[in-house]
């Protein structure tokens, strides 16, 4: 009898695992999304969690079929996502800003649990599931927020900045809740000799951060710079963020606190932007696959099931948090508009509630169906919330500073050391680059992110968007420069970027580069204190020739017949 060997693996191909289809699917779900998105002019986030949710088990059902591995690769784009953050806070900021967080992080939290738990012991909710519920709903989404901070521009505002050390206080505020979700669920007791060796381990843990951050600044980073290997500057980011998530792991915390401190001792150093920017592409697409796969969650049968529950739990986290947020940004110094305008930051749910909410399932602290209401009502919450930021915006530019009052304002109320320029065509890039190269802080628009990733990471201040909208000038500080360079290909277009420009701040210097000598006249209406006209060049250009090379060539020729 003829045997017969099974073929290599090689012979076959690559190996392709089941997998792939289901990031096929999330990334494809992704890709019209954004489409979409763009085209409707509404958040990107929102519309990567409504197609999860077409696509997910509760629609479609396209990608239920590998949930475990699935959830793995989303996972890694929060981690991504949190060490972004990180690495926006200094060790130096963090220590300054630590009042505003310890102080605002525990109002917001308080206003949040308390009421939460005076209704649900009325309604009969035993203390157990009580505590883990207002915890839950008291924390909000870092990630999300960050997101939408570096989507509007906002990250170095002041409403900004203290909004998100109230959530970098609210994710450290998850250490506890986790560490007695023992005691919560009546299963067993920590002890004390366990408890303060877990609490020791985590302290250990978050003071080597400071001293991570001093080795890698004093040795590391030099070594990077002088090398220059854009391979082993990624590999050595890698190598840390992985590390600092597994030894999270190994003292008991969450590894997305792990990601948070690895970015924390990567900050403030000369390679930061560089660092940041290497890890955007990885972070962009895994956040995809993460805010999708998020979506895909929401199964619409619950809210069938129980319509009432959700309706009465959704409006009521949505005021309560909202509140809870202007007061608790009011206390940090903030005037009431900008603390209610950035209180819709604090809105949503954390990616880390869904960590305390499945620790509770698991430990049999909350029922399955309880597990899935909250699940709801914090999806719900992030897709409201996405467009609750919208709000937020608007009111925060209501402010006077930012108002675009019609009898201007006076020149020294602006930083004359930021410009602006919109369109990034070699004109504008060559623009960009002699500002920066003179110290002026610029920020790029244009409606292309390829156009603005390579200027990201040189470290430049990007917004993507149309720069016709007023919104896409207010992330860009547009109000505050004291320059603005105007470089698009359409002449109607430069016009209404103009126009909208000296509304906003009319003391600008406004320059505009036009293809036609007729759009001059139109353009300075707008506006437009210089115009420079390519038709106007190109004619200068070709009279000098004309003068000197073709007037010469013919007096030659004269000369030799």
């Amino acid at each position: 009898m003829q045997s017969f060997e099974a073929e290599p693996q090689w012979k076959k191909g690559f190996l392709v695992l089941p997998i792939f289809g289901d990031l096929i699917t999330i990334l494809l779900a992704g890709l019209i999304s954004g489409i979409i998105c763009r085209y409707l002019r509404i958040s990107s986030l929102v519309g990567l969690l409504i197609v999860g949710a077409v696509i997910g088990r509760g629609g479609l059902n396209l990608v239920a079929s590998h949930g475990p591995e699935l959830e793995q690769i989303a996972q890694t784009g929060v981690l991504l996502l949190l060490f972004a953050v990180g690495i926006e806070f200094s060790i130096d900021e963090l220590t300054k800003l630590s009042k505003y967080a310890l102080l605002g992080g525990t109002t917001q939290m308080l206003l949040v649990m308390f009421p939460l738990v005076a209704v649900l012991l009325i309604l009969g909710v035993s203390i157990e599931r009580t505590i883990v519920i207002s915890a839950a709903v008291a924390l909000s989404s870092t990630v999300l927020v960050y997101r939408t901070l570096v989507e509007w521009g906002q990250t170095n505002t002041p409403g900004g900045r203290r909004a998100l050390a109230i959530l970098l206080f609210q994710d450290l505020a998850l250490i506890p809740l986790l560490l007695f979700m023992p005691v919560y669920s009546g299963s067993r007791s920590p002890g004390l000799v366990t408890g303060l060796l877990i609490t020791g381990m985590a302290f250990a843990f978050a003071t080597a951060v400071p001293l991570a951050h001093l080795i890698f600044n004093k040795w590391i980073i030099p070594f990077l710079i002088k090398v220059k290997s854009v391979e082993l500057t990624m590999l050595f980011v890698l190598v840390i963020l992985l590390l600092s998530c597994w030894l999270a792991q190994a003292v008991g915390l969450p590894p997305a606190l792990g990601a948070l401190a690895a970015g924390v001792s990567l900050s403030g150093t000369r390679l930061t932007k560089q660092l940041d920017a290497l890890v955007f592409p990885f972070r962009e697409t895994f956040g995809v696959v993460f805010f999708v796969s998020l979506g895909s969650f929401i199964d619409w049968r619950i809210l069938w099931r129980d319509p009432f529950w959700l309706l009465m739990a959704i409006p009521l986290l949505l005021v309560l948090k909202g509140l809870a947020g202007g007061v608790a940004l009011r206390t940090t110094g903030l005037t009431w508009r900008t603390s209610l305008g950035a209180a819709t930051l604090l809105i949503p749910m954390s990616e880390l509630s869904f960590v305390l909410l499945s620790e509770a399932a698991r430990s049999q602290v909350l029922t399955a169906i309880e597990y899935e209401r909250m699940l709801m009502v914090a999806l719900a919450s992030l897709i409201i919330s996405s467009e609750l930021f919208r709000h937020g915006q608007r009111l925060l530019r209501s402010e006077p500073t930012a108002h675009p009052a019609g009898d201007g304002a006076a020149v020294s109320s602006l930083d004359i050391n930021k410009a602006i320029v919109v369109g990034l065509g070699p004109i504008g890039s060559l623009a960009a680059s002699q500002l920066e190269s003179r110290g002026v802080d610029v920020c790029l628009i244009d409606q292309s992110p390829v156009n603005l990733h390579p200027f990201a990471q040189q470290g430049f201040r990007t917004v993507c968007g149309d720069a016709r909208q007023w919104e896409t000038l207010f992330r860009a500080e547009t109000q505050r420069a004291h320059l603005a360079v105007i470089s698009v290909p359409d002449d109607g277009v430069a016009a209404a970027i103009t126009r909208n420009v000296h509304q906003i701040s009319p003391s600008c210097v406004i320059v505009v580069r036009c293809r036609y000598q007729s759009s001059r006249k139109v353009l300075h209406k707008a506006g437009a204190q210089v115009v420079i006209s390519e038709e106007s060049l190109t004619g200068d250009v070709l009279r000098r020739f004309i003068e000197t090379s073709v007037l010469q060539l013919s007096k030659e020729r004269s000369a030799v017949h």
